[in-house]
């Protein structure tokens, strides 16, 4: 707060949409990152849980924060000039970290980038004020964003890629505050791109020379925002339904029609002979990895609904309610053979490639949950 308020008297808060815009036009088309105005990111703040186990190979995660709190420390005493030192490493560090992992090339983002990214996240002030343009979740989700909008499939699925990551691997009160921040900008129009941010036809459209690689983009594009949209973390919403749970039977119903779909989409996300590349392989290992969780989460919660209907469905029409569990039963009898046939071949693949421990099969209980149904 004391970080804010210094802020706020000097004059110095942070650069907003409109003054990025005004730069634009003063110097010109924003062509190549480097050589945009450097924009203050966030603010830092003491956090109650700063340190996380994050893979790395480049500094442990704790190191990362503790250099991060020591610059903000270092702020709160020696004010305003120690302030912008604290702006600056912020800012450069983020922008340098995007600009490395998202450059056009076949290797996947280090693991160091992830990292890095999540260190920086992890010194965000949570903030839901969603009508703020330097408000940290807003920028983060909003450099992604411009990214995303590059013709180069490699750079368009590499920002796609670290986004994935940020989704799946921050703690889940941050996933709330990026869940309702793009929620709220979706509904925005880009005044850079005359679109729609995180418009999924804008990620599509990729030039020319990346059209053999265009359905793996639109496949991998259209789940990860997808996922974005519906889930938090590592699907939180769907560890809700449990004994005790206060979410009516729309609710619950809607969790497990979410989990459907995005099972959907990620069956899509094949990578075929002619698109294996590092960082599709990549992209390839995050998708897997959410589908095991997510479908065996999908199959315990709908043997959950089946064994406390009568309660979940008390509002229900009986008839209706039992052609609802049909539905969702005949979708874990019709792909449970496309999903263990997916995880087999993709950690075959992976695995060949250097990946360690992908799943290679759903370990599903002998009865199923439908068993009583």
């Amino acid at each position: 707060a004391k970080l804010q308020a210094q802020a706020g008297e000097s004059g110095e808060s942070g650069e907003s949409e409109e003054d990025e815009e005004e730069e634009e036009e003063e110097g010109g088309e924003y062509e190549d990152d480097e050589e945009e105005e450097e924009e203050v990111v966030l603010f830092p703040a003491k956090k109650a849980s700063m340190v996380g186990n994050i893979m790395g190979k480049s500094r442990m995660l704790s190191d990362v924060v503790s250099e991060v709190k020591g610059i903000a420390t270092k702020a709160t005493s020696k004010g305003y000039v120690a302030l912008r030192e604290a702006k600056g490493f912020f800012s450069s560090d983020w922008e340098n970290v995007l600009l490395v992992a998202t450059r056009p090339s076949d290797q996947r983002p280090g693991p160091e980038h992830v990292e890095r990214m999540l260190a920086t996240i992890q010194t965000f002030a949570r903030s839901m004020d969603l009508y703020s343009s330097s408000n940290p979740y807003r920028v983060t989700l909003r450099k992604l964003w411009a990214k995303m909008c590059e013709r180069d499939w490699r750079t368009v699925v590499k920002a796609v890629y670290m986004f994935h990551q940020l989704l799946a691997q921050v703690e889940p009160e941050d996933a709330v505050i990026f869940k309702t921040m793009l929620e709220k900008m979706g509904k925005e129009v880009d005044k850079k791109t005359s679109e729609r941010y995180f418009n999924k036809q804008r990620i599509f459209d990729v030039d020319d020379d990346s059209q053999a690689l265009a359905p793996f983009v639109k496949a991998y594009g259209n789940y990860v925002i997808r996922r974005a949209s519906m889930f938090t973390s590592q699907f939180e919403e769907l560890n809700l339904l449990r004994d005790g749970t206060t979410l009516s039977g729309d609710d619950i119903v809607a969790q497990l029609l979410k989990a459907k779909k995005l099972l959907v989409a990620a069956l899509a996300c094949q990578v075929e002979p002619d698109s294996e590349a590092d960082v599709t392989l990549a992209c390839l290992d995050a998708v897997v990895r959410d589908a095991h969780t997510l479908f065996m989460l999908y199959d315990r919660k709908l043997g959950w609904i089946i064994k406390h209907k009568k309660k979940v469905f008390a509002q229900w029409d009986s008839e209706e309610a039992n052609t609802l569990l049909e539905h969702f039963v005949k979708f874990r009898k019709d792909k449970l053979g496309a999903f263990q046939a997916f995880f087999k071949d993709s950690s075959a693949l992976l695995e060949l490639y250097g990946s360690k421990r992908v799943p290679g099969e759903l370990l599903l209980p002998a009865t199923p949950p439908y068993a009583s149904l």
